[in-house]
């Protein structure tokens, strides 16, 4: 009888071994099978994001989409730019405070002017983020400027600087926050009055998740037809970086390109030489021109605009110098459509520079004299 039970525990154990390994080789092919329809469907839909990129390209390149009017107009007013943006002073002891946007500090208008007059610049791109009356300081900056002889005589230009949904948090772009229908709108209207003012640009513009929901081909469209009532030649510049032409994530960047190529009319590139990828240099410009020139592949006919961090980016472990400085702008000189500068040190009223710049940079009075210089001559 004990035989009998071993024999019947036995054959019990084995059926359990044969349904085991059935269950393993179902589960397998399971397993098999999704991963063959994952693939086929990865397949399928790398093959629509080529094709769709490829009608992108198409319609970049045609004659009659370069030519025309509004659209050239747009990108012929930003070309050429040599821009500053940001740490405008401002009418408090901080020169760039960056805090509450309950405490208003208003831009010291007077001295945000002379500094343009000073530096050389034939730009300046105006950021409206650090305090709630910023849109109202913008709006007396552009007024004053068409005051100066001397910004005058240099065909002086403003773009207004937007931050997207990614940097809207407890501060964000006010009065109409992330309505930038809204802002295309207004700023088209106050364009129409005030023609120096050439262009919107909007920071970080795809690098995030909630700024690919809202920047849809849809939305963007809205964003033009905004404009186009009061101004159809205030240009869009995006900010675009490494990662949104890198080749190694073809299928993401044909994807984002075949989304917003056609909607805008200029691309504000920082460079880092990210494509070495060894973090964030503020040293090395070897890479400079190769990236350009792949942004341009993929964008064919769009301004590239390199930005250039004067003072370091948070994530950098170097220090913007001099000598970087001098190579970023003559190697963009020759290989881009503009540059602009990354919050460029201000001079104190005396003529003096605060210690305050040596928190993101090495030499404030030797990097403004590097721009100044380059800026003085380019203008001849």
């Amino acid at each position: 009888m004990a035989k009998d039970i071993q024999t019947d525990k036995e054959k019990s154990m084995r059926r359990k071994k044969k349904i085991l390994a059935c269950y393993f080789v179902v589960l397998g092919l399971i397993f098999f099978f999704a991963s063959i329809g994952r693939s086929a469907f990865q397949q399928k839909s790398e093959e629509n994001t080529s094709k769709a990129y490829a009608k992108m390209r198409e319609l970049l390149l045609s004659e009659k989409f370069r030519n025309e009017e509004n659209r050239a107009a747009r990108r012929q007013a930003i070309k050429g730019v040599m821009a500053d943006y940001d740490a405008e002073p401002r009418l408090s002891d901080d020169p760039i405070r960056i805090g509450s946007p309950n405490n208003k500090r208003h831009v010291d208008i007077d001295w945000l002017v002379k500094h343009c007059e000073d530096l050389g610049v034939n730009c300046y791109h105006f950021l409206i983020w650090h305090q709630p009356t910023d849109w109202e300081d913008f709006q007396s900056f552009v007024a004053a400027t068409e005051k100066s002889r001397i910004l005058v005589a240099r065909n002086f230009t403003v773009w207004v600087y937007l931050v997207p949904p990614s940097e809207s948090g407890e501060m964000r772009s006010e009065p109409f926050g992330m309505d930038y229908i809204a802002w295309m709108e207004n700023i088209a209207k106050f364009s129409k009055d005030h023609p120096q003012v050439t262009a919107v640009c909007i920071d970080d513009f795809y690098g995030s998740e909630v700024n690919r929901k809202l920047y849809t081909r849809d939305y963007l469209r809205k964003m033009r037809e905004a404009a186009d009532k009061y101004n159809p030649k205030l240009a869009l510049v995006t900010v675009l970086y490494w990662d949104d032409v890198d080749p190694k994530k073809e299928a993401e960047v044909l994807e984002e390109a075949s989304v917003i190529a056609d909607s805008i009319d200029g691309i504000l590139y920082p460079y880092m030489a990210q494509s070495l990828r060894k973090g964030l240099s503020h040293k090395d410009t070897s890479q400079l021109a190769s990236e350009i020139k792949r942004v341009r592949d993929v964008y064919p006919g769009i301004p590239v605009i390199v930005d250039i961090y004067v003072t370091k980016h948070s994530g950098s472990k170097d220090f913007p110098d001099p000598k970087w400085v001098g190579e970023m702008l003559d190697i963009s000189k020759a290989n881009a459509d503009g540059v602009a500068l990354y919050c460029m040190p201000k001079k104190n009223k005396d003529g003096s520079f605060s210690d305050f710049w040596k928190n993101g940079m090495r030499d404030a009075a030797g990097i403004f004299d590097a721009v100044k210089s380059r800026y003085t001559a380019w203008l001849r």
